[in-house]
């Protein structure tokens, strides 16, 4: 009994794959420009679910449109994806 259940550990070990060795851990590397876009991706993102959709284009595209279309672009987009936020939603 205790030689089968010494068996059975063992073969748990050998099924259970071993942790990365660190030499194996991948490294990232980002540049400058890489960070940029991450975190203009972050802020769009932080600012569409805050309803902020004007201010979140204006970061995403990196140009200030119009008040008029901004406000229009809006309230689409507010109704479509986000209607806890519109008016009338």
């Amino acid at each position: 009994m205790n030689t089968k259940t010494n068996n059975k550990k063992q073969e748990t070990k050998k099924s259970i794959p071993a942790a990365p060795k660190e030499k194996d851990i991948n490294t990232v590397k980002l540049s400058d420009v890489h960070l940029s876009v991450i975190n203009a991706a972050l802020e769009t993102y932080y600012r569409l679910k805050a309803g902020q959709i004007d201010m979140a284009l204006d970061i995403a595209y990196n140009y200030k449109i119009k008040h008029e279309q901004s406000s229009a672009i809006s309230t689409i987009i507010r109704s479509l994806a986000l209607p806890e936020l519109s008016v009338g939603g």
